[in-house]
């Protein structure tokens, strides 16, 4: 029975609750397939990568990556898995690299999937990557880098495996571009492979210092190898290729990596560049007993360890801190870096004196109108003048700028200065003026008022006793005029 009680009591409270609220319902994902238009970028006669802007290397290639995860928001019934070329390729046909993201996940999936629906631009680039570790051993690896560039700011490097065996080319019937002479198969598609671990069930999450029990050899991966076996090695990101922040603020410099269970992290080093000069802000080295690091920067070895996040925090950001940030990731064979520039921008703080000013005659007055604390350095300033009688502002031209001056901050500072004659100005009348910074959405306007000038109380004074005299004296002659005349008795006796 008190059992029955308790189930009881607690049906009511849940009656007097109200009903339960559904569960938010779990986002559904989808696995598609992402082609994008690239460009290879391949290497000269001389074995040089292409230099000042030269586009005779550039060659016309589409990347694929297979399989990507992404999030279905009912929108996506209409996709279609790719289909590779079906004819033989010629010397002009785009050459096709695929991969898939069975051991490396690829970030931005969706931002590259509705890219062209978001009217975002991708600009997408392959190239060859040498590294003498990695032609090392039985099977020499040839390697290609792809980089991703999303308008919006997101930047995506991929590191691609295709494996040389020349003693099964013949065998598996493999062939070579007839121009750039890399391997591929008869329909044009590069042979991007990986691990033969993609074959079986998902990897766990793994530490990326590399250090859980070593996996078994594998022989090196024969031509025939399904195409969709994961052909990326190494993978980072970064969601912004360039930031503003305020000074005295804080803000965060996204990077992130992934690696391949056959890779792990070696090293990951931020550095600032900026004006000619560079400088290492934080570098830790796998295996070391911590990281080298500058004061005001933070990067969490926990994050980065465990789940591949490199981003460095930047606290109470001052004018020096304005520059290019790299980010650099670095692992036994490869490295990959992205490049975020930091913009420290300060709005002006803006002042006119004197606010008021009494219109006097052949007087000329100067207006100041103080601009302190912006930061950079270009600033435009314009004066306006408006009466009750005008409809609108009318520019003026007589005023001057002092020079720049730079404070401790190392933020600037100028003044400009407006001449008021009282032989040209009206009164009452406003002046205004005007700052424009790249900080502010719409200019700063800041007013002095020219007023008509009030009487004081010695010249109402004067006025008075001045009023007062003149009184008496018509006064007095009024009376002195009317004593002097006859009365009307005097004249009738003076008749009779």
């Amino acid at each position: 029975m008190a059992g029955g009680g308790l189930v009881l009591c607690g049906a009511l409270l849940a009656l007097a609750a109200g009903p339960a609220k559904a569960p938010a319902p779990v986002p559904r994902f989808r696995r598609v397939d992402i082609a994008l238009s690239c460009s290879y970028v391949g290497e000269d006669v001389r074995g040089l990568l292409r230099a000042f802007g030269s586009s005779s290397s550039e060659h016309p290639a589409t990347l694929v990556l297979r399989g990507i995860s992404v999030r279905d928001d009912g929108n996506l019934d209409d996709l279609t898995e790719y289909k590779g070329p079906q004819e033989n390729p010629d010397s002009s046909s785009p050459i096709v690299f695929e991969a898939s993201a069975q051991l490396v996940s690829i970030p931005h999936a969706e931002s590259l999937l509705h890219a062209d629906c978001d009217g975002e631009e991708v600009n997408c680039e392959i190239s060859p990557y040498s590294s003498q570790q990695a032609s090392k051993g039985p099977c020499r690896t040839s390697w290609f880098m792809a980089t991703l560039q999303l308008s919006s700011g997101i930047s995506i490097t991929l590191v691609l495996r295709a494996p040389h065996c020349g003693s099964q080319e013949k065998e598996h019937d493999a062939t070579l571009h007839p121009k750039l002479r890399i391997p591929m198969r008869k329909e044009g598609t590069v042979l991007t492979t990986g691990d033969q671990v993609a074959r079986g069930a998902p990897t766990a999450p793994r530490d990326m210092r590399g250090g859980e029990p070593a996996s078994p050899r594998v022989p090196c991966p024969t031509w025939h190898q399904d195409l969709r076996a994961a052909g990326i090695e190494f993978q980072s990101s970064s969601h912004n290729t360039s930031l503003h922040t305020h000074l005295g603020g804080s803000v965060t410099l996204d990077c992130h990596f992934a690696l391949a269970p056959s890779s792990s992290l070696s090293s990951l080093e931020w550095r600032r560049q900026h004006q000619g000069s560079g400088r290492s802000l934080f570098r830790y080295q796998v295996g070391s007993t911590g990281p080298t690091v500058q004061p005001k920067v933070h990067v969490d070895v926990a994050e980065l360890l465990g789940s591949g996040d490199a981003s460095l925090s930047l606290q109470g950001v001052s004018v020096e801190d304005e520059g290019m940030y790299i980010c650099l990731v670095s692992t036994p064979l490869h490295q990959a870096q992205h490049i975020i520039q930091l913009h420290v921008a300060e709005p002006p703080r803006v002042h006119v004196i004197p606010a008021v000013v009494s219109f006097e005659r052949d007087v000329k007055t100067t207006l100041m109108c103080i601009i302190a604390g912006y930061y950079p350095l270009d600033v435009s300033v314009s004066w306006t003048q408006k009466t009750p009688e005008d409809d609108m502002e009318i520019p003026l031209s007589n005023t001057h700028l002092s020079s720049h001056r730079q404070s401790q901050d190392g933020t600037y500072s100028i003044t400009s200065y407006l001449s008021i004659s009282s032989d040209t100005a009206r009164a009452p009348a406003t002046y205004s003026c005007h700052v424009s910074h790249m900080t502010l959405a719409e200019p700063i306007s800041v007013s002095a008022h020219l007023k008509v000038p009030e009487q004081t109380g010695s010249e109402g004074l004067v006025g008075s006793f001045i009023a007062t005299i003149l009184f008496i004296a018509v006064l007095f002659i009024a009376l002195r005029r009317r004593a002097g005349k006859p009365k009307p008795e005097q004249l009738l006796r003076a008749s009779e």
